[in-house]
């Protein structure tokens, strides 16, 4: 092979990754415009509370991020009371939320969670979200 092909080859697989580069970012340009407006939604400064049967949750703090592919990572700290968690996952449940993965950890007056949940009705999710 002499130079002068060894460029070309070079030039011609040059435009070829120009082409690709092209073509990816039309696609995060069409992926971001269809990303929802929940990118950062911080309701950690309110107080809310959960009614269930009766019963109260304490949320201390809540932050919901939409991480994509109708999955959303759901930290919240709450107050510590009994049946606590299972009175939170009745709630997801309820949402028709489904825990793809849970963290808890817990301290000595309250539970920190981190939860990715995945959305089946994003709108009502949203709801819950909004209205806590």
């Amino acid at each position: 092979m002499d130079k002068a092909s060894i460029v070309k080859d070079a030039i011609d697989y040059i435009e070829v990754l120009n082409d690709q580069e092209r073509t990816i970012q039309a696609e995060l340009t069409k992926l971001e415009s269809r990303k929802l407006d929940l990118q950062n939604l911080d309701l950690s400064p309110m107080k809310k509370r959960v009614d269930l049967s009766g019963s109260r949750i304490e949320i201390l703090e809540l932050n919901v991020s939409y991480v994509g592919n109708k999955t959303m990572l759901v930290s919240l700290k709450c107050s510590k009371r009994r049946d606590t968690i299972v009175k939170l996952c009745k709630v997801f449940e309820y949402l028709n939320l489904n825990i793809v993965t849970a963290n808890i950890n817990a301290f000595p007056e309250s539970l920190f969670n981190t939860l990715f949940v995945q959305v089946y009705n994003i709108f009502l999710s949203l709801l819950f979200f909004l209205i806590l």
